[in-house]
């Protein structure tokens, strides 16, 4: 028998100094241990803005809590998770880009580590495809009840709970690791000491 699976939901800003130490020093590592058995869902909005402009179709406009560079990274990262849906494509890269104090800036060094075509996505970033992708990661931002103060903001198995977020993010793997099933994936089984301890 497998061990279960547990799905993840990230819900981020590019600019956000916790939403890049979240993912580059917590979710990165523990997906790396644990790939098999995490479903991750990247979502970069956060508390961005989003407005349809009238009489015009599908035309939307984006306004983000750090200017329109960070609108422009979150197109970046919505269009490197549709062109490359595989989470160990896209993770790597968007953590790579986030390492950067402008992420939007990385694009071509993370793709290339990633064996990722740049031109791709940033061809679909500054296209309307790539406002169509950006809106829908905002509806599935505004989807979540409660709505979402803060990012990062993780959802685990579709239950977001505001008050465990910090514990969530700082203990990451634990929380994880406690929602599965038996038999646990190795890197959760905590092993036992043998022999006597001083008081």
């Amino acid at each position: 028998m497998l061990p279960s699976q547990v799905n993840v939901t990230v819900l981020y800003e590019p600019y956000c100094k916790d939403s890049s130490w979240f993912i580059n020093k917590q979710l990165l590592p523990v997906y790396g241990q644990l790939r098999k058995h995490l479903i991750i869902e990247m979502v970069p909005f956060g508390r961005a803005r989003m407005k349809e402009l009238p009489g015009s179709g599908s035309t939307v406009t984006f306004s983000c809590r750090h200017g329109q560079a960070e609108c422009l990274a979150s197109l970046i990262h919505a269009c490197a998770i549709n062109l490359y849906p595989d989470t160990y494509k896209h993770l790597p890269f968007i953590a790579c880009t986030l390492s950067a104090w402008k992420p939007e800036k990385n694009v071509v060094k993370c793709a290339n580590a990633n064996k990722m075509e740049a031109a791709k996505i940033t061809g679909c970033a500054s296209s309307q495809q790539g406002k169509v992708l950006l809106r829908k990661m905002g509806l599935r931002t505004m989807s979540l009840k409660p709505p979402i103060n803060y990012v990062p903001s993780v959802v685990i198995d579709g239950g977001f709970n505001k008050r465990y977020q910090k514990k969530l993010q700082r203990q990451f793997k634990d929380t994880v690791c406690k929602r599965f099933k038996p038999p646990l994936p190795q890197p959760c089984v905590v092993k036992k000491r043998s022999g006597w301890f001083r008081r």
